[in-house]
């Protein structure tokens, strides 16, 4: 961020991460199990979260801080960002890889049931399962990570 001063904070897409096929929970760990996940363009991938300079932030609600004025929030490759989704989505850099389905079993039986305060009541229903269960490509990249 040093060649951009006026940088407040660098928006993050999100890689969605699908169930890879698993209908009930399998043994072992998130990263070795849940390796199916969308193409990069998919809708939900444009999504961010900021990681951002406190001094240079007027508020910060959710995914995107509001800077103030004179700085910016910016992608990984330096484009200004404007809200909580990206235009484009970038990964060479940084991501962070979403795990929001896991198995089916998971799904309904603990995120449906805990809900989301800030969704209302038809956040994780089965119908956002089935929508955000991506599971086109196989991505280990995280493995060689750990």
């Amino acid at each position: 961020m040093t060649s951009h001063p006026n940088a407040g904070g660098i928006g993050i897409n999100w890689l969605m991460f699908g169930s890879s096929h698993h209908e009930k929970r399998p043994e072992g760990g998130v990263l070795e199990n849940f390796t199916m996940c969308a193409e990069d363009d998919f809708s939900t991938n444009h999504i961010i979260k900021t990681i951002c300079n406190p001094v240079k932030v007027l508020s910060a609600a959710g995914h995107y801080p509001i800077c103030y004025r004179g700085f910016h929030n910016l992608n990984e490759i330096g484009e200004i960002l404007n809200g909580s989704r990206a235009e484009t989505v970038h990964f060479d850099k940084i991501r962070i890889n979403h795990y929001f389905c896991k198995s089916l079993d998971e799904y309904v039986t603990i995120k449906m049931e805990r809900g989301d305060v800030s969704q209302g009541e038809t956040y994780k229903k089965l119908p956002y399962f089935r929508s955000y269960d991506q599971n086109v490509i196989t991505d280990t990249e995280i493995l060689s990570h750990i």
